[in-house]
Order: structure tokens, then sequence, then C-alpha cells
């Protein structure tokens, strides 16, 4: 997908990690799971996007299949495992934290003296 924009997606690749790198302590709260799980993402940009530079596209080398090609999954790399297993991860911490308050939200809010 995108196989013809290798530079295009490599430059988008190192804006979304600087940027994740510049908000890497406001993202992740200092909690453990995020910091790992920022890291791990932090970790899989870099991959692609040094392939993305420094060869001709990202190679994606782990492939597996049952019995023939027929019942196969795409091909993909450490780098997208990274990527995709940090996102769920993500998503369900936060929807584990969408279900708790916030010590900010039980504290009543102060009158305002207009």
């Amino acid at each position: 997908m995108f196989a013809n924009y290798t530079w295009a997606l490599g430059c988008l690749s190192a804006a979304a990690f600087l940027l994740l790198a510049y908000f890497f302590d406001r993202l992740t709260e200092r909690r453990p799971l995020l910091c790992l799980c920022y890291g791990l993402l932090l970790g899989g940009i870099a991959g692609n996007m040094f392939d993305r530079f420094f060869r001709p596209g990202v190679i994606d080398f782990l492939f597996f299949y049952f019995r023939d090609f027929k019942h196969s999954w795409p091909a993909f790399n450490i780098a997208d495992s990274a990527i995709t297993c940090t996102i769920i991860i993500i998503l369900l911490d936060g929807l584990r934290q969408g279900n708790k308050k916030s010590p900010d939200s039980a504290s009543p809010a102060e009158p305002h003296n207009d």
C-alpha cells in the first residue's frame, strides 16, 4: 500500500516519531504501561522509517500460512507487530481508564465571581 510514496511515508514517519518523542512525558502520564507502549510504538516507527529511508521499502519477512498459500496471513515484520500491539494495548487501557473517575473530576468546581 502506497509503495510508490516511500519517501513521503518516511517523512510522515519521521514527523510522527519526533512528535511522539517530544510529547512522551505528557502522553505516558509517567505510567509504566504507557511508557512501555509508547516506547514500542517509537521503536516500530523507527524500524519502518529506517527501511523506508535506507532500503527500497519496508521489508516484511514474517509470513504464516496453513497447508497452502490460500490460507495465509499477510506478511509483516516485527516493527508492524510492535505498532499494532501498542495501539491495541493503548485502546484497551483507555477503555479501562475511562471507567475510572479522575481525581480532578471528583472535586466540585469552584464558583466564579463575575
